[in-house]
């Protein structure tokens, strides 16, 4: 069973801290490193809510952020976020290996 991330609960707060320690790691590499980057592009393949958290994550990071989103996604809340977006056209349905409905 997952962790209720609900704002205001134990699990929410926890992921907060994680962040922040985690943002803390990056700009300690990000000096270290100087101008050199491992990462500058990061191609995002999830929807909803943990992607417009990726999104801003890496956009404070100084990251580019790239999604690729089904048309049935198009006008969700995620896909506005990224620097590049691609839309990919539907898909047409499995053709069966017997040659007829199943």
């Amino acid at each position: 069973m997952s962790a209720d991330t609900r704002p205001g609960t134990a699990a929410a707060a926890a992921a907060a801290s994680a962040a922040v320690v985690a943002a803390e790691e990056c700009e300690r590499y990000r000096k270290e490193l100087g101008e050199a980057r491992l990462i500058g592009s990061l191609l995002v393949a999830n929807r909803g809510e943990i992607a417009r958290r990726v999104f801003r994550s890496a956009r404070e990071m100084g990251l580019s952020t790239v999604a690729v989103y089904s048309d049935a996604d198009s006008g969700a809340p995620h896909t506005p976020r990224p620097t590049r977006r691609y839309g990919c056209p539907a898909a047409p349905p499995p053709t069966p290996i017997c040659g007829q409905t199943c």
